[in-house]
């Protein structure tokens, strides 16, 4: 796996670090030039985001995330607060089109496991879970660090995880260059 190329576009040096992460492949991509200090800006943000998805993946039985689904409330870390307020507002700025306790509407379509398991290893779906309220809006509470799930209610940040975790990664990466 090729983890930094140099590149050069219009004479300014483009740094490049590739990694896994998340289900998905994380480019960053930095204009400046090489150095042992940008080398470790950019193992800080694989790192973070190898951390995020320790804490938010629901395919991770002893994720927080997973143990948020399982026990229905918990004092939640920052990460997992600041994540779920975000997902919450995203809800309501969508107009519920972006809705983060889709848990169980993704189980029942068969996505149970990671796109690479799914791709590679067939196995019967999961066994049905309790189904959301039928119409009604599944509530999640945030309250200090306090999350609790209403009925119907589990979570999959998967999506918004990942922004996330490129948002909070910038700040490393731009003090470099853009």
């Amino acid at each position: 796996m090729e983890r930094h190329a140099h590149l050069r576009d219009a004479g300014a040096p483009l740094q490049r670090h590739c990694f896994d992460s998340m289900g998905t492949w994380v480019e960053c991509l930095v204009e400046a030039p090489a150095s042992p200090a940008l080398d470790t800006a950019f193992a800080h943000v694989e790192s973070e985001f190898v951390r995020l998805e320790r804490k938010l993946s629901r395919f991770s039985a002893d994720s927080e995330l997973s143990r948020l689904n399982r026990e229905r409330a918990i004092e939640g870390s920052d990460a997992l607060v600041q994540l779920t307020t975000l997902a919450l507002v995203a809800r309501e700025q969508t107009g519920g089109r972006f809705d983060p306790p889709v848990y169980d509407a993704l189980m029942a379509a068969g996505y149970d496991r990671t796109f690479a398991d799914l791709c590679n290893e067939p196995r019967p779906p999961a066994p049905p879970r309790e189904k959301g309220l039928a119409g009604g809006r599944r509530e999640v509470r945030v309250s200090g660090r306090r999350i609790e799930l209403g009925p119907g209610a589990s979570l999959d940040l998967g999506g918004i995880a990942k922004g996330w975790a490129a948002d909070c990664c910038l700040p490393v990466l731009a003090a470099f260059g853009p």
